[in-house]
């Protein structure tokens, strides 16, 4: 401690408490509004990477569009890193494989029929809340499949046949 000098560290400590004393009057200032929107995002969400934030408040959200896995044939596989919203067209008794999302999250599968009624077999890892399915294939006609993804496995529900 040879070079400890008490009245430098004494000024250096009461400069740095002035400073943190002026940061805190200023952050407790209200702040005007911004009205113009940010150009880059303050955070980075997956499927939301044109998210726009101004201090805490979202000014400005973008959606992803849907993703469009076109026909089924007998095996698809439907890649949830790439989009939580995705459809799907049946054209045969399908196969669906599943590749996981980044983290636990909801999903959504818009399943269209193609006038054919099909059989359609789950990746593993889809728990339903009660039985899957029956897709009658009316065509144009669709079902809206929604997942929790916990991280493990899908937790699945149905809607009624719509269009």
């Amino acid at each position: 401690m040879a070079n400890f000098n008490p009245e430098k560290s004494y000024k250096e400590l009461r400069t740095f408490g002035e400073t943190l004393d002026t940061r805190l009057q200023d952050l407790e200032k209200p702040e005007e509004p911004r009205t113009e929107p940010l150009t880059k995002p303050f955070i980075d969400i997956p499927f939301y990477k044109d998210l726009k934030v101004d201090r805490f408040n979202i000014t400005e959200a973008y959606f992803p569009p849907e993703i469009n896995n076109g026909n089924s044939g007998t095996a698809k596989t439907i890649d949830w890193k790439i989009g939580n919203k995705q459809k799907i067209t049946f054209t045969g008794n399908a196969t669906l494989t599943f590749l996981p999302p980044m983290g636990v999250t909801n999903l959504i599968l818009r399943c269209i029929g193609d006038g054919t009624g099909r059989t359609i077999t789950w990746d593993s890892a889809v728990k339903w809340s009660g039985s899957a399915p029956t897709f009658t294939g009316t065509s144009a006609k669709w079902y809206i499949i929604s997942f929790y993804f916990d991280g493990t496995n899908y937790s699945a529900m149905a809607s009624a046949e719509i269009g």
